[in-house]
């Protein structure tokens, strides 16, 4: 987005230029302070607010909880919700409390992404990643093969 442009996510001009790669950095690097601020055993929910906040803070748009839908047979089905969607480039699945990302982490998506990539609206650059905030306090990332 470029500097100026007015975004349906904040009242006055955005000036979020960054690129996918720099978001994902940028993501993880919040998920590894609220993870160092907050400690481990929270919910996945106080982990998404925090990200949100700090995303919010640093004029980063970002949806909740946003449904992602597929045109099968010229009907509309809804595949799945994503937990966070960051500046229309980048997928991001929190997990939280367990001690690894699993084999149904990674396909739930990779279901994900399929969906997102059949849309016409979505950037070729789409990345998609899974934040594991483990019971153990520590952070582990998954990003989509090819991304």
């Amino acid at each position: 987005m470029s500097q100026g442009t007015r975004s349906r996510f904040f009242a006055g001009p955005c000036s979020c230029r960054l690129d996918a790669e720099s978001i994902f950095a940028t993501c993880q690097r919040f998920a590894v302070d609220a993870l160092e601020t907050l400690g481990p055993a929270h919910s996945e929910k106080t982990y998404e607010d925090v990200l949100c906040n700090k995303l919010y803070a640093a004029r980063i748009p970002v949806r909740r909880q946003a449904s992602v839908c597929q045109t099968v047979d010229d009907h509309v089905v809804c595949t799945g919700i994503v937990d966070l969607e960051v500046d229309h480039c980048l997928i991001l699945e929190l997990k939280a409390g367990h001690s690894s990302i699993t084999q149904e982490h990674r396909a739930q998506l990779q279901r994900y992404m399929r969906s997102m990539h059949a849309s016409p609206r979505t950037d070729a650059n789409l990345i998609g990643a899974i934040f594991l905030f483990s019971k153990h306090g520590v952070l582990h990332t998954w990003r989509t093969p090819g991304a």
